[in-house]
């Protein structure tokens, strides 16, 4: 039995959940800092790392999209026209 459903992707490394995980406690601990010396307030601190924490992957989430985008584009003009083809 053929199935089309694509596989299960799963990563080997934990690496890109750690970093994850990493760039959200320095972003609370960086709001912690600046609350502390006084550079902003300390409500701005916390309502800023989830904005940041929101927003960051959206952009992220549309750059990658556009370039594998861009990737797929030159793959589909890399095959013949039976196996894909591009929409213009």
């Amino acid at each position: 039995m053929q199935t089309t459903d694509m596989p299960i992707t799963v990563n080997a490394s934990a690496a890109p959940d750690q970093l994850a995980s990493a760039v959200r406690a320095l972003l609370v601990a960086a709001g912690g800092f600046m609350a502390g010396k006084g550079w902003i307030d300390s409500d701005v601190a916390t309502a800023a790392v989830p904005v940041i924490l929101i927003v960051g992957p959206l952009i992220w989430a549309q750059v990658s999209a556009r370039y594998f985008h861009a990737q797929r584009v030159v793959l589909a003009n890399a095959v013949p026209d039976a196996v894909a083809t591009v929409k213009e």
